[in-house]
């Protein structure tokens, strides 16, 4: 079970709540079971790659979230 807002969902992650990266363990008091939507929002939110609500930036892909950003633009026809 998703141990992340009560879900029952299967779990299909174990998460370092510590992430190891940061200096935490791979002992059993530093996982959890999370299912994989959690995973991935919880790994997003420890590393600080949340998207701007600014229109600057990022999203968690690593897209540009300003639709003026060269990379948004569409090719010249």
């Amino acid at each position: 079970m998703c141990l992340r807002e009560g879900r029952t969902e299967a779990a299909t992650v174990v998460d370092h709540i510590r992430p190891l990266a940061k200096g935490g363990s791979d002992e059993d008091r530093n996982t959890r079971n999370l299912c994989d939507p959690h995973h991935k929002q919880v790994t997003v939110e420890q590393f600080g790659h949340a998207t701007s609500t600014h229109l600057r930036g990022c999203d968690a892909s690593g897209r540009p979230v300003d639709p003026a950003h060269p990379w948004s633009r569409r090719p010249a026809s």
